[in-house]
Formats: structure tokens, C-alpha cells, sequence
């Protein structure tokens, strides 16, 4: 049986921020259909204020209970993102040098080979290693770490794996040992730490996962095929992945980052500079540079923003903020799954976008190419092809393209056909393409509709 690459290319016929809006919510609602996850949220804030939502799926599947705005979610290593907020905080209040040995500060943690600082902590340039094989036993323990001390106790012998400042080497486990030396500094244990956070960031919802209770609005965690997962022990690693918050939250916390009253401007600066290696060369990888704890990158759209993303059992995220446009985007799910979360908040960012441009004006009446009947085009160097089919639904054109090709099993998932959402506005078209990884960004024009996957671009032309 053949693919099917269901389309949805969005015509805007106005330009109001109540329609706006409805874009976000249609492409959010279309990847949890694809993807097949139980339950996602995401949420836009902008200028200090909540300016979108979205939920789609369940928070608990068996009980048919929806996800809301206040639904909270498994952070993952977003997580990580909140750890360097308050460690640029500490930077501000003068209780943390980054370039002294970690030793200074906990004098007890075993020696290793060679001396290593709570900047290369921060940067995965310590040359601490990250999970091990048999490590997930640590999550099956009945009982909770009781400190952040005690469970360092999982990694503190482990020799280091390479030479302080020569290698990248994610590590959440040099983030577990950078909150104790947090703890050091601060003169207060991780968990009050966060606390105070973000209750300074007006964020309630922004915790770290404790084994028991389960929180009433914690959301049930499952695997990717929809199946209930078990709720494992990850109290020994909050800083690196053991946080929860809702979406509205979690975004807030992002945004709060450009608030010279939590943040400086100085220290934002630096916490969002490329950092380098010991011979002088940049950190990072094809798509982001590694500045402190956070990544830096340039979107689609030629946007900057900086950002993390999270995956953890029963969980995966992501968290952007923009500092050009003064938003933060986030987007949380209940089960981890391969997803290009970094292209799907962006996405989302760009569609709730046109509705504050004061030139975006109406576009009724725009052809819905219902004589279209095919496309072919190129995708990592091979060609594809398939035949598509144009509807109006409402102020909305609706295309179902074939997909049977590599692109279409690229991101094809059983039940689930990808499909592309695509909209235009006035002297700039915009195409988004949701799939069952992600939703990628792209361009509409003329007879052309142009994406930028994980594998690649690619470039489809309408006959």
C-alpha cells in the first residue's frame, strides 16, 4: 500500500490575531495526530505575555483526561537550560568564579586526572562521561536520593574520559556535579535553589521530580507507541533531566532569560557566546554553536535564538527564545520519541508570528490551485514525484500528496501518513510541513514549495 502525504497548505484569507492563532493550534493538533504521541503542548510567550497555546491528545489516556495548559510535563534536559539560568545567576551575585578548579568548592570529590572547572561542566568539556550501559539501574531505586551529594555517588569514581577543554563530551552527569557545586556557592541545597527561582520567575509550576507524590498535574508518561510507562527514580539527576513544568511555564522561565533584572545584560551575553575549545577552536555541532549550557542557533528564518532540547523516558522537549523578537516558544510531550523538535517550535514561533505585523492583509479570494493534480521534485539528490489533489476548507486550501518515495518513508510512521501544512502572506510565502518527526519549516512560491528537513532540503514543484 502506498504512502499518503496528506497537505494542508493554509491560505490566510485575514490577517487578525484570532485567525493567526488557529494556525498554530492546526499544525500543533496535526503533528500529535501523525506522530502518534499520547499527549503535547506548546506554548508562545511574547513581550512579557502568554500569546499562544496549544494542547492536543490526553494527559492520561486511560481516564480520556485531555492536556491542558496546566498539564505538567517531564522536562528532560531542558532541565538543563533552567540548571544555567540560575548558574548565570550566581555569576551575577558574585558567588561563583566558572574558571576555579571544582575541586575548590567540593574539596571531598575524588581527585581525577586532571583539574576541571564548572565552565567546562557547563560546556560538556570536562571530560566527564555521560550515561553508561547498566546505569538505568540507578532509576529502578525504591527510594529517593536524599541530596544532590548522594547521588553523586553514581558516577564519582569514573575516571574522565578525555583531557579537560580537547573534546565535547554531553554529559549529564557533569551537570549533576555542577549543581553541587551550585549548592557550594550558593550556600543552599538544589532544590531550594530552584525554588526561589522560579518563584522569581513567576513560574509555579517549574519543579524537580520528587518519587512520590505523584503530582495532580503531572501527565502519565508513555512510550512512543502509546503504551503506559513506568515512573522510574530520576531524583539523582535533576538538574540534568529531572525537572517538570507545564508549557505556559516553561516558556515564561525561557523568556524571563532576557529580563536585565534576572539576568544582566553582560553575563546574557556571555552565557550566549560560543565558547572554545583549549586550542582556540569554536564548540558545537552542525546546527548549533555551544555557548554556555545553551546552544545558539539561527533558524529558517534567519532568526537567532538559543535554546535546549529535552528527551527523557516519558517525556521529550524543547525550549527556544528569541531575543530579537522577545519570545520564547516551548513544546513538551508525554513520551520520547525521534522528533525535530527544534524545527517544530520554530515553526510554530513563525505561524503565531504574522498575526503582530501591521502590513499583513487580507488574502481572500487567493487561488486554491484545485487544478493542480501532481509535483515532482528533489530531495537528497533523488528524484520524487506524486500525484496531489487541492480542496478549500473554509479559508483554508487542503493537498494530499502521494508519497511513495524516499522522502515520503523518510517520515512516514505505520497509520500515520505525513502530511504538509503550508500558509502564505502578503510578499512572503510560508510553508509548513508536518510530518510524524516534526514539522518542518519551508517557503511557498509560484508553483514551487521548498522545505528544510533533518536529511536535507528539498524542493517540490506543482504541475
Amino acid at each position: 500500500m502506498k504512502a499518503v502525504f496528506t497537505a494542508l497548505p493554509v491560505l490566510l484569507a485575514a490577517a487578525s490575531a484570532a485567525q493567526a492563532q488557529t494556525l498554530p493550534d492546526l499544525l500543533l493538533k496535526e503533528f500529535q495526530r501523525q506522530s502518534g504521541v499520547t499527549g503535547m503542548a506548546a506554548a508562545i510567550v511574547r513581550d512579557g505575555q502568554l500569546a499562544w497555546h496549544g494542547e492536543a491528545g490526553y494527559a492520561d489516556a486511560a481516564r480520556k483526561l485531555p492536556v491542558t495548559q496546566e498539564t505538567e510535563f517531564r522536562l528532560g534536559s531542558v532541565s538543563k537550560f533552567v540548571t544555567i539560568a540560575m548558574l548565570a545567576r550566581l555569576v551575577d551575585q558574585g558567588k561563583i568564579d566558572l574558571q576555579r578548579p571544582v575541586r575548590t568548592y567540593l574539596p571531598d570529590y575524588p581527585a581525577k586526572q586532571h583539574e576541571f572547572t564548572p565552565l567546562q561542566l557547563a560546556t560538556h568539556t570536562s571530560g566527564m562521561g555521560h550515561y553508561e550501559f547498566g546505569d538505568e539501574r540507578f532509576d529502578d531505586r525504591a527510594q529517593p536520593y536524599k541530596s544532590v551529594g548522594e547521588g553523586l555517588a553514581v558516577f564519582r569514581d569514573r575516571p574522565l574520559q578525555s583531557v579537560p577543554g580537547t573534546t565535547y563530551v554531553y554529559s549529564s552527569y557533569g551537570y549533576n556535579l555542577l549543581s553541587a557545586v551550585m549548592e557550594k556557592a550558593a550556600r543552599q541545597d538544589f532544590l531550594a535553589l530552584l525554588s526561589g527561582t522560579a518563584q522569581l520567575a513567576g513560574t509555579p509550576s517549574l519543579q524537580a521530580e520528587l518519587l512520590a507524590p505523584v503530582g495532580a498535574k503531572w501527565s502519565q508518561l508513555y512510550t512512543a507507541d502509546g503504551s503506559e510507562q513506568a515512573r522510574r527514580n530520576i531524583t539523582h539527576k535533576w538538574s540534568g533531566g529531572g525537572m517538570l513544568a507545564n508549557a505556559p511555564d516553561i516558556a515564561r522561565f525561557g523568556l524571563k532569560t532576557l529580563d536585565p533584572a534576572f539576568i544582566s545584560p553582560r553575563t546574557l551575553a556571555s552565557f550566549t557566546t560560543q565558547q572554545q575549545f583549549a586550542n582556540g577552536t569554536g564548540i558545537g555541532g552542525k546546527d548549533y554553536q555551544q555557548a554556555i549550557g545553551w546552544r545558539v542557533s539561527t533558524d529558517y528564518y534567519g532568526r537567532t535564538y538559543f535554546h535546549h532540547a529535552g528527551a527523557i523516558e516519558g517525556g521529550r522537549s524543547q525550549l527556544s527564545v528569541y531575543p530579537a523578537q522577545k519570545a520564547a516558544v516551548s513544546l513538551l510531550a508525554n513520551a520520547s520519541f525521534v522528533s525535530a523538535v527544534a524545527q517544530t517550535a520554530e515553526s510554530l514561533l513563525d505561524a503565531y508570528l504574522p498575526a503582530q505585523g501591521a502590513t499583513q492583509a487580507a488574502a481572500a479570494g487567493a487561488a486554491c490551485r484545485e487544478g493542480t493534480r501532481a509535483y515532482h521534485g528533489r530531495w537528497r539528490n533523488e528524484d520524487i514525484k506524486g500525484r496531489v489533489r487541492f480542496t478549500r476548507e473554509g479559508a483554508y486550501c487542503k493537498a494530499e500528496l502521494s508519497a511513495d518515495h524516499a522522502l515520503g518513508q523518510a517520515v512516514a510512521r505505520k497509520g500515520a501518513p505525513p502530511a504538509i501544512v503550508a500558509y502564505s502572506r502578503p510578499g512572503d510565502g510560508a510553508a509548513y510541513f508536518v510530518t510524524p518527526v516534526g514539522i518542518y519549516p519551508g517557503k511557498t512560491a509560484g508553483d514551487v514549495l521548498a522545505l528544510q528537513t533533518s536529511s536535507g532540503p528539498a524542493e517540490l514543484r506543482l504541475k
